[in-house]
């Protein structure tokens, strides 16, 4: 009993771990769970919830590999669950552990799978704690309650705290699908001052016509003023997906898989993060990132947002070195994803001068547009833009921008809901209505269509953490008023008497 087992989710990361364990001379088995253990049905009836917001019809995914799990019980010394450091990472190590229940877990939180994050991770693990999983859970019920209670099953009509709030969110407003790339001569013969200018449905006519009247008639000023550059901010994993599906021209499911390989790998620190933020430890990587380019660039860390000792992630980053001066289409595309990430990191902390023209002498129409021109001393790349020119983005891509301004879902499954989306045909390429999202949006609640309606519900989960999961599901269908909570409960009462007479 001298050997260590460890839980993680993806079978793709079993042999970066094993090869960093080996570095760290450390003996230990590992089972992979491919994702959930358990899943409710695909369909919405019965419901599987009980009047006491109780789970009752959660079902195993793949029973051979529960037995497995439970066939550890009392073969090992140590028992390390590392699953996904998030929330549906914490749901997956509470069925772990109750498949053991006997064994004294650790959880451990693997942020990279290289050797120096697998062993900082060891350090600090932690004796497992079930309440890590409540709020995952919560959020599950939540989600499996409101949707049987109010999607349309007659009209094939699917309501759910995210995908709704998508839908409302375009609806409210003219959503962005693409970007003005503009350019202005400079009079004394530099580089060109720019601007971007977000492109919707309602404005693309009108920006079509800036564009071409750029084309025929250019425009030119010179210098007004330096001022100093605003700082860039770390990406997000929403944002990450984002940059590179647009610069890359790829699907968001691509630049999603290109970002698992390379955590899978060991050079990407864990991808599904929601932060805007880094460590000290990430910092002092990018420092020998930017130092390796021309030995003169000295990274100011102190314009990085440094995460808190409270907080659970970092933004995704590099965990070595990376070579950010070569052409992006000289890489393979998940070199290039990589660079990406890194480039961004190393600008953020980079000084800059923003070179603001004299727009006075212009046509009105350009006298008010951001127009600059960035000057980084120290970058060993260029950003090539094309000019004057409309880029739209796909269709996925521009969904992703939607969710990520309204920060709806959860990094761990914002590519899939948009997926999912798309799959219903609810919006043009421009992101304006098809005539069957207008059927969804009038025979949809309107409380589920607002974004603020699923940011509240995301805030009561976060809010009140000492609530057992079904107590807390409970009591947040309460609070969205009694129309939603009479109707939750009439759902739950209606299939709860139903079962019970036909058992």
């Amino acid at each position: 009993m001298n050997k260590i087992i460890i839980f993680i989710e993806a079978v793709g990361k079993i042999r970066s771990l094993q090869r960093s364990l080996n570095a760290l001379e450390m003996d230990a088995d590992i089972i992979a769970t491919k994702g959930h253990l358990y899943a409710n049905s695909q369909h919405l009836f019965p419901v599987g919830i009980n009047e006491h917001f109780e789970e009752t019809g959660r079902q195993a995914i793949n029973q051979k590999l529960i037995d497995k799990i439970k066939s550890t019980s009392g073969m090992y010394r140590h028992y390390l669950i590392a699953t996904d450091p998030d929330q549906e990472g914490d749901v997956i190590a509470e069925d772990i552990a109750n498949l053991i229940p006997e064994q004294k877990l650790l959880r451990v939180n693997l942020h990279g799978l290289d050797a120096d994050s697998i062993y900082s991770a060891l350090k600090t693990a932690k004796a497992y704690n079930p309440e890590l999983s409540w709020p995952g859970t919560c959020r599950r019920i939540l989600d499996r309650v409101l949707g049987a209670s109010f999607t349309n099953q007659f009209e094939n009509i699917s309501v759910g705290r995210v995908q709704s709030a998508l839908l409302g969110a375009i609806h409210e407003k003219p959503q962005v699908f693409g970007v003005a790339n503009l350019a202005m001569k400079d009079k004394l013969g530099g580089q060109d001052f720019e601007c971007e200018i977000e492109v919707t449905h309602a404005n693309h006519a009108s920006i079509k016509r800036i564009v071409e009247s750029l084309k025929t008639t250019p425009l030119s000023a010179s210098v007004k003023l330096n001022q100093n550059a605003t700082a860039s901010e770390p990406w997000n994993y929403a944002e990450c997906v984002f940059y590179c599906a647009q610069r890359l021209n790829a699907s968001t499911a691509e630049v999603d898989t290109a970002m698992q390989k390379l955590y899978e790998d060991g050079l990407l620190s864990y991808l599904r993060s929601s932060a805007k933020a880094l460590s000290k430890d990430a910092l002092a990587c990018l420092s020998n990132i930017a130092n390796s380019q021309s030995g003169r660039h000295q990274l100011q860390v102190d314009r990085v947002q440094i995460i808190s000792q409270h907080d659970a992630h970092e933004s995704p980053r590099p965990l070595g070195l990376v070579d950010i001066s070569l052409p992006l289409k000289l890489m393979d595309f998940n070199t290039a994803v990589l660079t990406m990430i890194t480039r961004n990191l190393v600008r953020c902390g980079t000084e800059g001068v923003d070179e603001i023209p004299d727009t006075s002498i212009l046509p009105e129409w350009a006298q008010s547009l951001p127009w600059k021109r960035t000057r980084y001393a120290t970058l060993s790349w260029r950003d090539s833009k094309p000019k004057n020119e409309i880029s739209l983005m796909a269709i996925d891509v521009a969904l992703l921008g939607v969710m990520n301004r309204y920060q709806l879902g959860r990094p761990g499954t914002q590519v899939d809901h948009v997926q999912r989306f798309m799959q219903k045909k609810l919006v043009h390429s421009d992101l304006n209505l098809t005539t069957e999202g207008k059927r969804w949006v009038s025979k949809t609640h309107p409380q589920f269509l607002s974004p603020k309606n699923s940011a509240y519900i995301e805030n009561l989960i976060a809010d009140n953490a000492d609530l057992p999961p079904s107590v807390r599901a409970a009591w947040i269908v309460k609070e969205l008023g009694p129309q939603v909570s009479e109707t939750a409960l009439s759902t739950i009462q209606m299939k709860t008497q139903h079962n019970s007479r036909a058992s």
